[in-house]
């Protein structure tokens, strides 16, 4: 799967932002507080949501965007209407456990205190999890 686009209408401070991906390797980069965690917050609440509340940003009932996608040669959307998701949903995260997949994404900032996370190989671990997981260095 390869993200081509990203639309989000509304999440957190962010308001109509189109970015397109392009093939390779994609770094978000930018000053304090530009909405570089907002973004990457709205790619992982759109592809895996979840129910915890202690998500940043704070989920709101204006939430919306979409996702476009490539898996296998043909083109889908996923959407987030508040709390839902919608649309189409790749085959390769549909099985997908959601905390599993939040840290495989990124690491959240307590996964970062606890050098354990980093240090013990449980990074590894949770990559070979992943289907085709077991490819990676």
């Amino acid at each position: 799967m390869r993200i081509l686009r990203v639309d989000i209408g509304s999440y957190g401070r962010i308001r109509d932002r189109h970015v397109r991906i392009s093939p390779g390797l994609t770094v978000v980069h930018g000053p304090n507080e530009s909405g570089k965690t907002t973004f990457m917050e709205f790619i992982r609440n759109t592809m895996v949501p979840t129910n915890k509340r202690d998500v940043y940003p704070e989920r709101a009932k204006t939430d919306s965007g979409s996702i476009t996608f490539e898996e296998d040669g043909s083109e889908g959307t996923m959407t987030l209407v508040q709390r839902a998701r919608g649309g189409d949903v790749p085959e390769c995260i549909s099985r997908l456990e959601p905390d599993l997949f939040r840290t495989v994404f990124a690491m959240g900032q307590r996964d970062l205190d606890d050098e354990r996370s980093v240090t013990s190989g449980d990074v590894a671990s949770r990559f070979l999890s992943v289907p085709g997981g077991e490819g990676m260095p």
